[in-house]
């Protein structure tokens, strides 16, 4: 089963009806999140998605998002991990930890429309 993560504020203060068993809260802050895109952004860097199964220290990961703007450089990121590791390479970053990710000529938006669709 594989479940994405969700960008949840006051989890306590959740309704059982917004199914919240499927939903956690970040250990990386959102801040950091906008701070590493806007860097890939800035440096007009191609920005990555991949799902790799693996875990550290019973912590389960599965998103890793890699940015770089040499793309001989990503991919040789890309096939180490894939020799080590199960991974399945999702191309150009769209949707990340409940946030949709647009690309434009001079950055990116990002969005929760389709999370604040579920909790209408």
């Amino acid at each position: 089963m594989l479940l994405t993560a969700r960008l949840v504020e006051k989890a306590f203060k959740q309704c059982p009806i917004l199914k919240f068993h499927e939903t956690f809260s970040l250990v990386v802050k959102p801040t950091t999140i906008k701070i590493v895109l806007s860097i890939a952004i800035q440096n007009k860097c191609k920005i990555h998605q991949l799902i790799v199964n693996i875990a550290f220290f019973q912590v389960y990961v599965d998103d890793i998002i890699i940015t770089r703007n040499y793309a001989t450089l990503v991919t040789h990121v890309i096939n180490s991990l894939a020799y080590k590791f199960y991974l399945k390479n999702l191309g150009e970053l769209n949707y990340f930890l409940g946030i949709k990710v647009t690309h434009f000529p001079n950055g990116i938006l990002l969005s929760q429309y389709k999370y604040i669709l579920e909790i209408i």
